[in-house]
């Protein structure tokens, strides 16, 4: 998986819990993906710990808030 297939999944997890968790959160929660997105455009070749790192932030801060969607394909 590569960062561009990775941001795709989390906006597509996202998506899925906006109507579950609070605004707030869902603030956070798209302030860390465009944290994402500036790694994908201003590096040539992204660190894959770095993303990954954020990836993982992101759903397990979904996960936690929305323990009963399923974020499967």
């Amino acid at each position: 998986m590569n960062l561009k297939d990775t941001l795709k999944s989390l906006k597509a997890a996202r998506e899925k819990c906006v109507n579950t968790v609070d605004k707030g959160t869902l603030n956070k929660i798209d302030e860390a993906i465009h944290q994402l997105e500036l790694i994908e455009i201003t590096e040539s070749k992204p660190n894959k710990m770095q993303w990954l790192t954020g990836a993982i932030k992101i759903l397990s801060l979904i996960k936690l808030l929305t323990d009963n969607i399923d974020f499967g394909g």
